[in-house]
């Protein structure tokens, strides 16, 4: 229904809420919920790309990347 308004409207509009996983159109004549894997939907909530995701653990990295320093190259186990 949502693509059958969009060709006869060219001012439809939806709104999609990624937290709560739902897409309604303006008049709420429209309703559906939707599945979304979880890691997918937390990189979009969180407007991460792979650069980003990275950066999320960027304390591990220097933490590890200084203890590798310190032990010329090797991480003790």
């Amino acid at each position: 229904k949502i693509i059958e308004h969009s060709e006869n409207d060219p001012d439809y509009r939806i709104t999609v809420d990624l937290e709560a996983q739902r897409v309604w159109d303006e008049n709420e004549e429209i309703v559906a919920d939707f599945n979304m894997e979880p890691f997918r939907r937390h990189c979009m909530l969180n407007g991460l790309d792979d650069i980003g995701l990275t950066l999320e653990d960027e304390d591990d990295i220097t933490s590890y990347e200084r203890e590798r320093s310190e032990h010329g190259g090797v991480v003790p186990a």
